[in-house]
């Protein structure tokens, strides 16, 4: 009696396996698992730097430098999944410029900008077309020059020397 038994709970069991299995298929049911469409988000943390800023200059470089945390972008990550652009308005919006991969990021002074004036430079980070981060610095023109860096405030930044990094998080929905 004992192996009748088992045989016909095992009958039971292969049966049930095979209508979940069905059902599945044919997709009657949200609680079926395919390990295959399983997706994580990964994150990675990238440092962005940009060139030493020397006032007095007819060029300023907004060329940034990506440094991802471990100096290792991994497997999920590149620089290329970053788009950077860089907006410039004048105080009276008269001027409007954009800049990016294609124009460049080395502004020269020539490129509609007056002899005196304050003008606002709007770096903005994007990936897949999301805002990642933004940083809004302004530099004084004097005498057909780029002089001093500023907050998005108007106040003299404290090191002159150095447009002021940005840490920006990529974020990456990834199959297991």
């Amino acid at each position: 009696m004992t192996n009748k038994t088992n045989k016909s709970g095992r009958n039971a069991f292969v049966g049930k396996a095979l209508l979940v299995t069905l059902i599945c298929i044919l997709g009657l049911a949200t609680a079926c698992s395919n390990d295959s469409t399983k997706k994580e988000t990964v994150y990675k943390q990238v440092a962005v730097s940009f060139p030493t800023y020397s006032s007095g200059q007819t060029n300023i470089s907004l060329a940034p430098t990506y440094s991802p945390d471990g100096n290792d972008w991994g497997e999920h990550f590149s620089a290329s999944d970053i788009t950077y652009t860089v907006t410039v308005t004048d105080s009276s919006n008269n001027l409007f410029k954009t800049y990016d991969s294609e124009t460049g990021f080395i502004i020269p002074i020539s490129d509609g900008y007056s002899a005196t004036g304050i003008y606002t430079f709007t770096q903005t980070f994007k990936m897949s077309n999301t805002k990642i981060g933004v940083q809004v610095i302004k530099v004084e023109v004097v005498f057909s020059q780029f002089g001093m860096l500023k907050d998005s405030n108007g106040n003299n930044l404290p090191d002159q020397a150095k447009i002021p990094p940005v840490n920006i998080t990529l974020s990456k929905e990834v199959v297991l």
